[in-house]
């Protein structure tokens, strides 16, 4: 027992119950500390569940309001600054679907109303009072957001998205980077689900009037950081698997050994766990039984619990499911451990035909690759699994449309005997024809290539470059470089920058003195001259070029490993014959010159670069219309 001391006791505050309207709309300030984790949902995933329960909610009148839980926050005395304990990831998601629905609401409105002023006034007072949540106006004029996270430069990526800078957002950090695709999926899923500007505003009016959270407020961050820990490691919340194993040791066949049940459950979990994948989720047993499930069924699985619902039916249909689920377990999770961390299979090496898809660290083509783990031509089925995901990535297919066919996908996929060659493997694709690419998604394909513009779609620019350059490499029969190399930032020698041929200081020298609207003028070029026909990777030395003319830096080119690089400079500078004659040949192609750089040598060597990326997708994923 402790000694005596005077200990007073007094109940806590009373929690906060809010809306997201109030949660935003009040004076005060939500603050991640620097201590926090970056912020890490998923766009595909958590983003998307969170998605999917707000639109059933708002589809659902016999609900009054839809309850996302409570966070802790501490105060420190002060009323306007909220330090976040508990709930960073909701919170910022939250804020960014905000943003996601004010955007979709202007444009929407823009489309269907001719002007403003025919704008009904319910509709534009609901604009009106979403954007005042969005971006808050001070006394004194300036602009300010209701959230601030202290670490890296993530604030700033919400304040360009809360200010309409898109286009001028750099995307580095994890947060920045997960913060801007979670809006990017808000916003598809937005447009894809919600077809006017009045059904944008109901569902706006779900999630900012009818959804709650509970802000529990505390003292202190010692106070705060305790209950956090009770929260999050003495009340784990149970995800479906955990109710599935229960599931499996409560309704045990007679004839399975409870020892042999412990045993297989505590392997599959191990193998998981021995992934040396950074993504804890990946490592979880609900996350690969999920992938399973959607192997097995060859559809989408969803709603609550939806991971345990599918076993349980599977096991209560078949006698013999539960066995054979024991059987193949240990196998199926070993092989899931290495797709989660991107290595082939028979051996555990990295999988060099993924490096496209695993940069960008997308998940939702996982059941294909378990669904085929078992064939010796593994490596041919990743490279088109690689293709089709990155075409899903650069066009922005619909999220659900994508996930959809990947299931069909996968269960082709795993009827395929382990010696199935790549004619096998192709027919089986070809059954899934959902998967395979008409020239409508083509077109769409290179049309929206063409409108990537750097900041905001940096990271897919960089992937189109590294693409071509790694081929061209190939070409010339050079294959020292991987293209995961070839995707790295420029540091310490290693890696590439991408460069503006001619340099963003002197975008707006190109203007069209004769046009009168000058700001629109300036927007125009410099939205020209940010597109992929005019960004080039360089393997360093670029910062000593960057200010000069594109014809300036023929001697920075030149130098390049990138043969493709090289190709802008004049190939009586490349004094290697193979590399020359190829430098020839791409210039021929492109039938660019950087004596006199222009807009037209952009859209020539953009439309070169989205052609030969059109090129290198496997015939196979393309269908005959």
């Amino acid at each position: 027992m402790p000694q005596n001391v005077d200990h007073m006791y007094r109940s806590p505050d009373q929690p906060l119950l809010l809306n997201v309207a109030s949660l935003f709309a009040e004076d005060r300030t939500y603050i991640i500390p620097k201590w926090q984790r970056d912020y890490s949902w998923d766009a595909d995933e958590e983003v998307r569940l969170l998605l999917e329960d707000l639109e059933a909610f708002c589809g659902n009148p016999s609900l009054p309001n839809y309850v996302l839980g409570s966070f802790i926050t501490y105060t420190n005395g002060s009323d306007q600054d909220h330090y976040v304990v508990d709930g960073q990831q909701r919170l910022v998601t939250l804020y960014v679907l905000t943003l996601a629905i004010r955007d979709c609401l202007k444009l929407r409105l823009a489309g269907e109303y001719s002007t403003g002023a025919v704008v009904p006034r319910g509709l534009a007072n609901q604009l009106s009072s979403i954007e005042r949540i969005c971006l808050r106006t001070g006394l004194d004029g300036t602009d300010s957001i209701p959230m601030h996270l202290e670490f890296g430069d993530a604030t700033l990526t919400l304040k360009k998205l809360a200010d309409g800078q898109n286009s001028a957002l750099i995307l580095e950090q994890t947060s920045q980077l997960n913060i801007y695709a979670a809006y990017e999926a808000c916003v598809r899923y937005i447009d894809a689900q919600m077809l006017s500007a009045f059904e944008v505003a109901q569902f706006a009016r779900a999630v900012l009037s009818g959804t709650y959270l509970t802000e529990n407020i505390v003292d202190n961050v010692k106070q705060a950081l305790e209950i956090f820990l009770k929260i999050n490691i003495r009340g784990k919340e149970l995800e479906g698997s955990d109710y599935l194993k229960n599931y499996l040791f409560r309704n045990v066949d007679p004839s399975i050994d409870f020892d042999d049940l412990a045993s297989v459950w505590e392997l599959m979990s191990n193998n998981l766990r021995s992934s040396i994948t950074k993504r804890e989720k990946l490592k979880k047993p609900e996350f690969f039984l999920r992938n399973w499930a959607l192997v097995l069924n060859g559809e989408k699985i969803g709603g609550d619990n939806a991971v345990f619902n599918f076993w349980e039916n599977r096991f209560d249909l078949s006698p013999q499911a539960m066995s054979s689920f024991l059987e193949l377990a240990p196998t199926y999770s070993k092989n899931f451990s290495r797709i989660s961390a991107n290595k082939l299979i028979s051996v555990n090496e990295y999988n060099v035909n993924l490096e496209g898809a695993d940069f960008f660290k997308g998940t939702q083509y996982f059941p294909v690759l378990l669904a085929g783990a078992h064939l010796e031509n593994y490596s041919y089925l990743s490279e088109l699994v690689n293709y089709r995901y990155l075409f899903y990535i650069l066009t922005q297919e619909r999220t659900q449309e994508f996930e959809s066919m990947i299931p069909k996908w996968a269960k082709e996929i795993a009827e395929l005997s382990p010696s199935a060659s790549h004619e096998e493997i192709d027919d089986k694709t070809r059954l899934a024809h959902v998967v395979l690419l008409n020239s409508m998604q083509i077109e769409a394909f290179r049309n929206r290539v063409l409108s990537y513009r750097y900041g905001s779609d940096t990271r897919r620019i960089r992937m189109l470059l590294a693409v071509v350059s790694k081929n061209i490499q190939e070409r010339a029969g050079y294959d020292d470089l991987s293209l995961k190399q070839i995707l790295k930032g420029y540091k310490n020698g290693i890696g590439f920058d991408i460069d503006h041929i001619l340099p963003q200081a002197k975008i707006l020298s190109r203007r069209d003195p004769t046009v009168p609207d000058q700001n629109q003028e300036s927007q125009r070029v410099m939205s020209i001259y940010n597109s992929i026909g005019n960004l080039v990777l360089v393997n360093g030395l670029q910062r000593l070029y960057g200010e000069k003319d594109p014809i300036e830096k023929a001697g920075l080119y030149v130098q390049d490993s990138l043969i493709f690089t090289k190709s802008l400079s004049h190939a009586n500078l490349v004094n290697i014959p193979v590399v020359s004659d190829l430098v020839v040949e791409l210039q021929a192609e492109m039938n660019i010159d950087l004596d006199n750089w222009s807009e037209t040598d952009v859209e020539k060597r953009g439309k070169f670069i989205v052609n030969k990326v059109i090129d290198l997708i496997p015939g196979v994923l393309k269908s005959n219309d």
